[in-house]
């Protein structure tokens, strides 16, 4: 081979794996960055919160991917978050306001008539019926549920943001039955937990009513905030408050103007959550309860849940 070969040879070898490594190159760069961004603020959760780390645990979580944990590895930088249901049980005759409807829930159609199987003692449900009204267990009402000068404002007009706040719960467990919550005792609930509330909170109450008297006669004698409290919490431009009870203030005394506030000042409440004893003392949260979007509703059973990040 003369010279001028062996460098015509050369220069195109040279140009091949010039670009054999600049492809090699981008795909690493791109591989790379893609698992950046899958890993960035992963959150992994548990029975007990978050399982995060790198090397063997994240194989660990790989391998547990179908349970709902990470799914990759080399992770740098995680939010560890805790996760509490605030949300009650709905079953069939469970305790409801008075004069709503009651739950029922019955087999609409099951596995063994879909396969065409007879000869079975045990009956596999494949679907069931709810009936039951929208204000059912834990639920969020409606702008129309107020008052009847509001009933263009249903349920699934309603801002999703009303339902994705930031969150505080007041400790108001020394308040009896048919007590009412006055604007003081929540100004003193915030002191005492050093907390304010800010433009766009969820507030939650917390009255231990859930647990001294769900499924007793005493369910439906809840203490509740008066006219004035409602008020008060409106002017602090709350997204909404929640209540243990079944209505947020108390009833034939304070209830239906406490709604009708809520109309006039734009804001909302949540009714029948629980577990809130397990919030107090622990400062903010996130908190959640998205509404089912339902056409023409006045409000919807939530699964509202109060989430930590550490």
């Amino acid at each position: 081979m003369n010279v001028r070969a062996k460098q015509r040879l050369s220069c195109l070898v040279s140009s091949f794996l010039q670009i054999c490594m600049t492809t090699v190159w981008s795909r690493v760069i791109s591989t790379v960055e893609r698992k950046r961004a899958m890993h960035k603020n992963v959150t992994v959760i548990g029975l007990k919160g978050i399982k995060y780390g790198n090397g063997r645990n994240c194989k660990n979580l790989r391998r547990n991917k179908e349970d709902g944990t990470l799914n990759g590895k080399d992770l740098k930088t995680a939010i560890m978050v805790e996760i509490i249901d605030l949300s009650q049980e709905i079953f069939a005759g469970m305790p409801v306001f008075p004069s709503l409807p009651e739950v029922k829930i019955t087999v609409y159609a099951t596995h063994e008539e879909w396969d065409g199987i007879n000869d079975v003692d045990t009956i596999s449900p494949a679907v069931n019926l709810l009936e039951m009204g929208e204000h059912t267990g834990t639920h969020v009402d409606s702008i129309s549920h107020m008052a009847r000068e509001f009933r263009g404002q249903t349920i699934e007009t309603m801002p999703l943001s009303m339902f994705y706040t930031e969150g505080i719960c007041l400790d108001l467990s020394d308040k009896k039955p048919l007590e009412l919550i006055e604007t003081v005792d929540l100004q003193r609930a915030l002191f005492e937990a050093n907390l304010e509330i800010k433009a766009g909170d969820t507030v939650l109450l917390y009255t231990d009513h859930y647990r001294r008297a769900y499924g007793t006669n005493d369910w439906a004698n809840n203490p509740g905030i008066s006219v004035e409290a409602g008020r008060w919490l409106g002017e602090q431009k709350v997204a909404a408050f929640g209540v243990e009870t079944m209505s947020p203030g108390v009833r034939k005394v304070s209830n239906k103007e406490v709604h009708r506030i809520c109309g006039e000042l734009g804001f909302t409440h949540y009714e029948n959550l629980i577990n809130l004893h397990r919030l107090i003392g622990r400062g903010r949260f996130r908190f959640i309860g998205l509404p089912l979007k339902i056409r023409g509703g006045t409000g919807s059973p939530v699964r509202a849940v109060a989430i930590f990040e550490k």
